[in-house]
Order: structure tokens, then sequence, then C-alpha cells
């Protein structure tokens, strides 16, 4: 997944600067794998304090490679920076003091951003169902495409159309939000794409969407 592409800035590493028990996403590159970390203190300059899930055999590991790459946000930018484990604790929670950083790159991230994606979904309305795919996201509607097969029935939307449009978002949980077709265009012969429009979200659904954005925003390419 990606989004809309923004300017990336750089900023010293002294500038660092988090919330107390935020949450980053943090790759280990001796496995090549994003895990999430929370945030517990910091010695300026000298040191991070993250706490760290489980990570099997972690010292063996670092011993292969001990780079690591940190994601987070900081009032509407998702930032990233290089760093490199420089202690392992393991008792009483797994701990990484990790090394100050020398810069950081940041870009602007709003959740009104529409990020591109590939999420199967259901979509219903007055030409039956059809299942898709979510070719993109954000908190105001999505793209769908939905394959014709037999069935050219969803040629007939016309803006402003109602339809009812289900999803998943993994943990976060599930959505089945009104919408309403916005534009249509067709993908050869064999395809369409809607334009829809989020008419009625709950709270919860709200929420979720949300939660599922901001993860997204930790895992964006900055660098």
């Amino acid at each position: 997944m990606a989004a809309e592409e923004k300017s990336v800035r750089r900023i010293p590493g002294i500038n660092f600067g988090i919330e107390s028990n935020a949450v980053v996403s943090l790759r280990l590159l001796a496995l090549n794998q994003d895990f999430r970390a929370e945030y517990v203190g910091q010695i300026d300059n000298q040191y991070i304090l993250l706490r760290i899930p489980h990570i099997q055999s972690v010292r063996e590991k670092l011993l292969r490679d001990n780079g690591v790459v940190v994601r987070y946000q900081q009032k509407g930018d998702v930032c990233l920076f290089n760093s490199h484990v420089i202690k392992y604790v393991h008792s009483p929670c797994p701990l990484f003091f990790i090394s100050y950083p020398e810069t950081i790159a940041c870009q602007g991230f709003r959740r009104s951003t529409r990020v591109r994606c590939s999420l199967p979904c259901l979509l219903q309305g007055r030409f039956g169902e059809h299942d898709g795919l979510l070719t993109d996201l954000s908190l105001h509607g999505a793209s769908v495409v939905c394959r014709l097969e037999n069935d050219a029935s969803l040629r007939k939307f016309q803006s402003g159309d109602p339809a009812v449009l289900n999803f998943s978002l993994g943990e976060h949980g599930e959505v089945m939000a009104g919408v309403k077709v916005r534009r249509m265009e067709n993908v050869g012969s064999e395809k369409v794409k809607l334009g829809l429009e989020f008419e009625d979200l709950d709270e919860m659904e709200t929420e979720a969407l949300n939660e599922f954005l901001d993860r997204l925003a930790g895992f964006l390419d900055v660098n």
C-alpha cells in the first residue's frame, strides 16, 4: 500500500520527541520484519528505550545485524530514522536500547489522504451483490473494482445511487458502510471501477478506519 506523494523534510536527530507509551513501528533488519514496539523513554543524544514483543532467539539475530528502522507519527507527520540496538534486556520485560538518530525523515500524512490498497470487499445495491477489490481508501470514500463475469448490471449504476460496502480491516474490525456512487468507469471489457463516497459510517466503523489508517501511516516509506 502507498499514499499520495508528499515532500520529505529532514530534521536533526536531537529534535526527536514522542509521547510516552506511544506505539512505533520497529523493523529489525536481521529479519526484515516489522514489529509493534512501545516507546518508554530516552536520554537525549544517547539512547532511546523501547519495549518490544517477544522475538525468538533475538540475541543471535542481533549478532548478525543489529540495525533497526523506526517509524512513528508526530503532529500529523510520519517520521522515520535508522538506528541500531545498543543493548537488549529480556527481564522483567523485553527492552531495546537503541542509538539516538543522526537525522529523522518526516513526511506529512492526513487521514483524508487517499491510500492505495488491495482489500477484498462485497458491494450490495439495487443490482444485486458483487465481489470486488478495494483499490484505494480514505475516511471519505473508496474506489472498488468489480468483475462483470456474466452480469453487466453494474454498468447501470449512476451517480448518486446508494449501495452498501462490506470489507474487513483485519484486527481493526469490520466495516459495513452505506455509500453513494460518485463515478463509474470501464476497466477493459470485463471490469468496472466505481468511486464511492461514505454516507453513514457509525462511530465504531469510523474508529476502526482511523486506527487502520494510523497503523498504515507507520509503514509509509518516507526515506
